[in-house]
């Protein structure tokens, strides 16, 4: 094949490709051409073409690749720029020497990659826009590249004092925590890629909650060699002390469970135990908290469908609260109860999949109604009584006014004196009986007693308030 078939050939290449002679780019192929656009080329130094802060590089990359015998042209290439009219464009360049035309030239194949270093320059303002702190640590694991500016949110230490490798994101570790997180350091460089959440002292003295994720990432072509190694690490400290919050939570809710003296249990929507207290396992008569979980929960209401009806109204209502109904034990014993229910959802699709039950004892409910109306109508009594009280000194003290009136002088200062006499006596006694009956009220009002039952000799009941 002659050599002007050869060129014809690169036009056909998809990527820059040119050939220089003595420094002069000769020839260039459809794609140069289009890169380059309006912008002369040909038959000028290849070198103005490049852009200024770049010359020195390229030239230094031409000169080792054809002078250094070490060196190999199929595996070394330069990333530069070319200045055209409107814009620099990125390439990857490599370069060959070829024999061509009786000639020794310089054949370079180019990679556009405008767009990637574009991206590249986003890149780093995007991660220092994040919160969390992004560590580039150097092939050995122990110095620090370079970091992002989440590292001060994080941490609380300027972003140089990373950087500099002044301070290594182990040493903030809290003493605890510190074994754990120097092996996970440690181990990465085997493990390739793992996480860890431990505790650090943020500079302003806070014990901050941090999951660190770290990455081992190799070298292209490198045969295994690692070229660096990434950390990502966020603060949880929120979702950390939410976790605990919720431990807390259903820790007090199975104290309650368990020790409430009410029976409690949690059933499918299919009547099948899911858990029951103690005080539930004794009502039904069951052996144990396993027996029960294989009873149809079904089989323990004395009316059939009753469960149904329940978990109807539950679905409409989300709760059923002291609604009187009989149920069944599992020697057959009807038991009176009064239920109160409430669905629980599922928490990522929020629909009902169980629901719980409290049962109470109707008398205890019956029990506490008598004793409020009791206690109501002693209220009314007590405040009746004082009525009537005031209303009768306040009538004796004007038939007293009357009266002394009506008498004459004489008779008027022996009945005065005698008057006296006899209020201090009367009054001291009234003032007596008073305060007794108060007290005894108020006794009543705020400490009740039930009354005592006794037959009114008719067939009745009458309570007897005297009993209290």
């Amino acid at each position: 094949m002659d050599n002007t078939n050869s060129l014809a050939i690169l036009d056909f290449i998809n990527h820059p490709v040119i050939l220089i002679d003595k420094g002069i780019l000769v020839y260039a192929n459809a794609s140069f051409s289009g890169l380059l656009k309006k912008t002369p080329f040909l038959h000028r130094p290849f070198m103005d073409l490049i852009a200024p802060k770049h010359r020195e590089r390229v030239a230094q990359y031409f000169h080792t690749l054809f002078t250094d015998s070490q060196t190999n042209p199929d595996s070394s290439h330069i990333i530069c720029a070319i200045g055209t009219d409107t814009e620099e464009i990125s390439l990857k360049l490599q370069a060959k020497r070829i024999s061509l035309q009786g000639k020794e030239m310089t054949l370079c194949s180019m990679v556009d990659i405008t767009a990637l270093q574009k991206a590249y320059t986003k890149f780093p303002r995007i991660l220092n826009a994040m919160s969390e702190a992004i560590f580039t640590f150097s092939a050995d694991h122990k110095r620090i590249l370079s970091a992002t500016n989440g590292c001060e949110g994080v941490y609380g230490l300027p972003l140089d004092q990373f950087t500099s490798n002044v301070f290594h994101p182990i040493d903030l570790v809290v003493p605890e925590d510190a074994k754990k997180a120097k092996d996970f350091y440690s181990n990465l460089l085997i493990n390739e890629f793992d996480s860890i959440e431990y505790r650090i002292v943020h500079t302003n003295g806070d014990i901050v909650w941090i999951h660190d994720e770290g990455e081992v990432i190799y070298k292209e072509k490198g045969l295994g060699e690692v070229h660096i190694i990434y950390h990502f690490i966020r603060n949880i400290t929120e979702r950390k002390i939410k976790d605990e919050r919720l431990h807390l939570s259903e820790e007090r809710y199975r104290r309650i469970f368990e020790r409430s003296t009410n029976p409690i249990f949690i059933v499918t929507l299919q009547g099948k135990f899911l858990d029951m207290n103690d005080a539930a396992i004794t009502l039904f008569g069951f052996e144990s908290r396993e027996e029960a979980f294989n009873e149809d929960v079904h089989h323990l209401f004395l009316k059939a469908g009753q469960l149904e009806e329940i978990i109807a109204i539950i679905k409409e209502k989300g709760s059923i609260t002291d609604e009187p109904m009989q149920m069944v034990s599992k020697t057959g014993k009807i038991i009176d109860v009064v239920l109160t229910a409430g669905g629980r959802k599922n928490s990522k699709s929020g629909r009902m999949e169980r629901f719980q039950v409290i049962l109470h004892d109707p008398r205890a409910i019956i029990r506490q109604t008598e004793l409020e109306t009791y206690r109501r109508t002693l209220g009314g009594i007590s405040d009746r009584i004082n009525n009537i009280a005031q209303a009768q000194m306040m009538q004796q003290g004007l038939i007293r006014d009357y009266l002394f009136d009506l008498a004459p002088q004489e008779e008027k200062e022996q009945k005065i004196q005698a008057g006296i006499e006899r209020a201090l006596v009367v009054n001291e006694k009234t003032s007596k009986d008073l305060a007794t009956l108060g007290e005894t009220v108020r006794q009543l009002y705020h400490n009740p007693k039930p009354p005592k039952p006794v037959s009114d000799g008719a067939g009745g009941i009458l309570f007897d308030l005297s009993a209290s």
